[in-house]
């Protein structure tokens, strides 16, 4: 019963508590289901790599959204009707939901660059903020520029 509770010993199957290798002292590949140990720094490359992708097509994103709904403004807004009336149109939604949109993925740019300042090399902190600051900067761009767009 105490056997059970120990790590596997050198020579047998999984992670190898006497070499630390991924294969057992007997040559056999580990199953697939044998992790690497959390401080592997293959592991935080990987996944610093992932979250440097993830990020630029978040910063691209952001940008894009913002000159969508730049564009909607401008060039949409103006010919979807208002019922008679009524406070709030169609396109005062899509713009509000537009909008939100933007301010939803500035966040996520903002909550990525602080993943990536935790995970990052000391020499690559300063580039670990990147996305926050084009998230907050398009943000508050967007929202600066757009009360002022003429609508055609």
């Amino acid at each position: 019963a105490e056997r059970a509770l120990l790590p596997p010993a050198h020579g047998q199957a999984g992670f190898c508590a006497g070499c630390a290798s991924r294969i057992d002292c007997a040559g056999r590949a580990l199953p697939a289901r044998v992790a690497r140990p959390l401080n592997d720094p293959v592991n935080e490359a990987m996944d610093t790599t992932s979250l440097n992708r993830l990020a630029g097509a978040l910063e691209r994103a952001v940008v894009a959204l913002a000159i969508l709904a730049l564009a909607f403004r401008v060039l949409v807004y103006g010919h979807i009707p208002r019922p008679p009336g009524a406070a709030w149109g169609s396109a005062d939604v899509i713009d509000f939901a537009l909008a939100l949109l933007l301010f939803l993925l500035a966040l996520a740019c903002t909550g990525l660059a602080v993943a990536l300042s935790t995970r990052a090399a000391e020499r690559e902190r300063g580039r670990a903020y990147r996305p926050a600051v084009i998230g907050m900067t398009t943000f508050v761009a967007y929202y600066l520029v757009h009360p002022y767009l003429p609508v055609l």
